[in-house]
């Protein structure tokens, strides 16, 4: 290969060992452990926003009170009781035990420890030193938004043990390598079928062995050893409770016709991506390295490969190409640990993570807690007013209702898609359109719905319906009845007759505020909204846009910087404050509330909410006369949002605009 100085024919071959030997324990080894272990101490407690976390935490809650393990599903009224491989049982009891002793900071205990001792063994595998650790803490934040309490986290600490186990080897397997047949057993009943990643490495071991054997005639090489190893691990993943069911499973999951409907299931998007340039890079480590480690170089192939198709493997494609890149820049420019190149090395690994910060500050400001805007008030509504029959529910909540409803009540879907199938799964994720609604309302005769507040207004097929009444909201969710003789005295008595708090806008309400009794009215359901929820932010913008409407602008605003000063992460105030600010003719204030508002979106991945306040914000820039930069906002906000109902006209505006001042619509 150019470049690695070989000559085919003279030179003696290359050894597949390593020429990168591990960093000796020297202080500054430590240091840079150190350093490693503070990075995952704070990644591993970011908060633990994944929906399955909740119905993980039920199952093993429900197998270690029973002691047995459900084989049919006891959760969902749709299943009713079908047969169910629970593939993860043993994740699951270890979440519950975690997570009954200590609560949300025990499970993010168990996070930290896995994280760091995986990442340890990869940094010892990428070779310790400068280089290494590196590009362990870049891979380690590159993958963040994987950290979260899923049977994956095991992953990772398995696939580092079995990677330096079978780098260390040499020809044959040696004692240890012997064990892992045994740890195999561990592995397929935390996470089921992913443990044929445990297989899979040995026989890409086997591979490399072969491989090596043909090259150079290495007669120390034994492909038939690790592949018999190989075989000992595939027998020992049958010690499960499951047998032959876990083989079923992971290939209905693996060839589940509807991945492209779950974002960690797609593809990598682009090559400009942090994740597709990972991978990009990972290319070139493998092209520079295959001769010299070619079992590595064959993993990262093998799980780059598996990464690119679907975006949740590139955690542990990252695990591969972090240290084969490290070793590859080792070999092209050695830098030798010491004083200076490990203080050099922490001050990049901090850099990198206060950029992080930067760009993700939402994930500090969540550092040991749990979720925001999680639907407990909803659930309380329901059980103080003895709310039963059968329950509607978006999708993402499903989890996290199995956790605190079951058994007294069961839900309509969860994140179990293999379970539900494909067909079923796409109609509980696209329920708002009014012929799929329809459809599910007719199959299931729904009794109640508990709905996300989310942005998009899901809940319009609701609000249109005489069917359906709404009698609780706040900012994570609202609570419809069905309008029956069983629920007639509880709508009677909490029906919101005005308000549709699920739409992005407040503009519908102007109509009700030009009539003085409507007006009260409004008023007195907002405050009904605040005052049966301490977490009901939008119920405080809307009454903030009313008292505005009816002359009271002054208190608007005094409401709304209150609001943003208890939830300063929510972008929603921020639009309103800055629409005051417009309103009035205070267009730098408007625009510095807007700015802020725009990156408290960004940090929360609030996509709808980001597209509105960018609109808002071009609309002031227009004003402003900076024309370029408005129209930048513009083609931004309809980027996210092609169909936004003002960001269209107020580019056509500016397209048409003269050199005289022109004037675009909030």
């Amino acid at each position: 290969m150019p470049g690695m100085g070989r000559d085919e024919k003279n030179s003696p071959a290359v050894a597949p060992c390593p020429p990168v030997a591990p960093a000796g324990l020297s202080p500054w080894t430590y240091l840079l452990c150190a350093a490693l272990l503070t990075q995952m101490f704070w990644l591993g407690n970011l908060s633990d926003t994944n929906p399955d976390t909740w119905w993980h935490l039920k199952t093993g809650q429900l197998i270690f009170q029973t002691h047995s393990i459900p084989t049919r599903d006891p959760f969902s009224y749709v299943l009713a009781g079908r047969p169910w491989t629970t593939f993860e049982w043993l994740f699951q009891v270890v979440i519950y035990l975690a997570y009954a002793g200590a609560g949300s900071a025990g499970l993010a205990a168990l996070r930290v420890g896995l994280l760091a001792g995986a990442f340890l063994l990869i940094l010892r595998l990428a070779g310790g030193g400068f280089w290494a650790a590196i590009l362990t803490s870049l891979a380690a934040l590159v993958i963040r938004n994987f950290f979260v309490t899923r049977p994956q986290i095991f992953d990772y600490l398995l696939l580092g043990i079995f990677l330096t186990t079978l780098d260390r080897c040499r020809g044959r397997p040696n004692r240890l390598a012997w064990l892992l047949p045994g740890l195999q057993i561990l592995w397929v009943n935390l996470h089921g079928g992913a443990a044929l990643l445990g297989v899979g490495l040995v026989g890409t071991k086997a591979a490399a062995s072969a491989w090596l054997q043909k090259r150079d005639g290495q007669v120390e090489e034994s492909p038939a050893s690790w592949l018999a190893l190989a075989a000992a691990c595939l027998a020992a993943m049958l010690a499960n409770p499951h047998g032959l069911g876990i083989f079923t499973h992971a290939f209905a999951t693996l060839f589940f016709p509807g991945k492209e409907m779950i974002n960690e299931w797609r593809p990598v998007a682009s090559l400009l991506s942090w994740e597709g340039a990972c991978l990009a890079v990972g290319a070139v480590a493998v092209a520079w390295s295959w001769d010299v480690e070619p079992f590595l170089a064959l993993t990262a192939v093998v799980l780059g490969i598996m990464g690119w198709r679907q975006m949740r493997h590139t955690s542990l494609a990252m695990l591969a190409i972090a240290p084969l890149t490290a070793r590859l820049l080792q070999r092209l420019r050695p830098i030798a640990l010491g004083r200076r190149s490990a203080i050099g090395v922490v001050a990049l690994m901090a850099g990198f993570s206060a950029l992080f910060i930067h760009l993700r500050v939402s994930y500090l400001e969540n550092f040991g807690t749990g979720l925001e805007d999680l639907p407990d008030r909803a659930i309380r509504y329901l059980d103080e007013n003895d709310i039963s029959g059968r329950m509607f529910h978006s999708y993402n909540i499903g989890g996290y209702l199995i956790w605190k409803t079951w058994p007294r009540r069961q839900v309509f879907v969860d994140g179990r898609n293999v379970e539900y199938g494909p067909e079923f799964t796409s109609e509980a994720m696209n329920w708002a359109h009014p012929e799929i609604w329809e459809r599910l309302d007719a199959q299931w005769r729904f009794d109640y719905a508990v709905i996300e507040n989310s942005p998009g207004y899901a809940a319009a097929v609701l609000d249109v319906s005489p069917q359906w009444a709404l009698v609780f909201w706040d900012d994570a969710a609202l609570v419809y009845l069905r309008r029956t003789p069983a629920n007639a005295a509880l709508i009677e008595r909490d029906a919101y007759r005005l308000l549709k708090p699920n739409q992005m806008t407040f503009s519908y309400l102007s109509e009700y505020l030009r009539d003085r009794r409507k007006a009260a009215a409004v008023l007195a359901e907002l405050d009904r909204s605040v005052q049966g929820s301490d977490r009901n932010v939008n119920a405080c913008q809307m009454r903030a846009y009313v008292l505005g409407e009816l002359g009271r602008p002054a208190d608007a605003v005094r409401d709304l910087q209150s609001v943003i000063r208890r939830f300063p992460r929510k972008p929603g105030p921020y639009m309103s404050l800055g629409w005051f600010h417009e309103r009035a003719g205070r267009l730098l204030a408007a625009r510095q509330v807007y700015e802020e508002g725009v990156r408290m979106a960004k940090w929360n991945l609030d996509k709808t909410s980001l597209a509105y306040l960018e609109n808002n914000l071009g609309a002031v820039e227009l004003r402003l006369g900076n024309r370029q930069r408005a129209r930048e906002l513009f083609e931004d906000c309809l980027a996210l949002e092609p169909r936004h109902p003002q960001a269209r006209k107020n580019l056509e505006l500016l397209e048409r605009a003269s050199a005289a001042p022109a004037t675009a619509k909030p």
